[in-house]
């Protein structure tokens, strides 16, 4: 059971190699984003114009006062909004496909040993669901915006810690409640409930553990691309000075 559980999770904790994985790159300033421009909110992001806007045509805005800009560092400045922008809404999709995953794999192969009609199958993929939305609604709070959230990008685990436990809760409880069946059988139905009871474990375990795989490849290109604008963050923080207390990356 442990290793079922900890497969289920990998697929969240896949959307990164990103987070406390391999990448090893965290975060330490909410980001927005929308057509227009690229907003790096404050320490009170409450505080009408604290941090610093980057908007599409190359002004920028920091603590709510313009700030004046060359040509070239103009150019720099809107290719790292770019960047970063695409970056942003790559990692939600990454994280919502987790999410999405996690829901189907989860479904397929409870409802597998458990029969589809199970009430403890639609009370585990409810209660992954009500992550999905829940990550949706941080992450894109509005039409055409998208939010970089700093406890959902540094642990998104973490961050849906309530859900995923129900639905551990969920998964932990109708094994149990078959075991506590296979206990109650005679010696000959014992053996064949209890190999069958191990094949439908193994199967979820790999299940989930092939989904995870496939967002694991999408996490180590996703932190390609997020180690190269963490350095195009250093060189635009030596090129603009005034951004510097207000860095994405640590």
């Amino acid at each position: 059971m442990n290793k079922l559980l900890i497969a289920l999770g990998a697929l969240l904790l896949s959307t990164g190699a990103l987070a406390a994985g391999e990448c090893n790159i965290k975060i330490q300033r909410d980001v927005l984003v929308n057509e227009q421009s690229l907003q790096v909110l404050g320490d009170d992001p409450a505080e009408s114009g604290s941090g610093y806007q980057i908007y599409q045509d190359g002004r920028l805005r920091v603590a709510g006062k313009s700030i004046q800009l060359n040509d070239s560092d103009q150019q720099a400045t809107v290719a790292f909004a770019g960047e970063m922008a695409a970056l942003i809404t790559r990692w939600v999709a990454l994280a919502e496909d987790a999410l999405t995953l996690a829901s189907e794999s989860l479904e397929v192969t409870l409802g597998d040993a458990l029969g589809t009609d199970s009430e403890v199958v639609a009370n585990a993929t409810a209660a992954l669901e009500l992550a999905r939305s829940r990550f949706q609604q941080r992450s894109q709070p509005g039409d055409g915006i998208y939010h970089l959230n700093v406890i959902d990008y540094n642990d998104l685990g973490e961050a849906l810690e309530e859900e995923m436990e129900e639905a551990g809760s969920q998964v932990t409880s109708a094994l149990l409640s078959q075991i506590g069946d296979i206990l109650r059988s005679d010696e000959l139905t014992f053996r064949q409930k209890m190999q069958s009871f191990g094949d439908n474990v193994r199967r979820i375990g790999e299940e989930i553990g092939h989904s995870a795989h496939v967002l694991e490849e999408a996490g180590r290109e996703l932190c390609t691309s997020t180690q190269e604008i963490r350095q195009a963050e250093r060189e635009l923080l030596k090129r603009i000075p005034q951004l510097q207390d207000y860095r994405i990356f640590k």
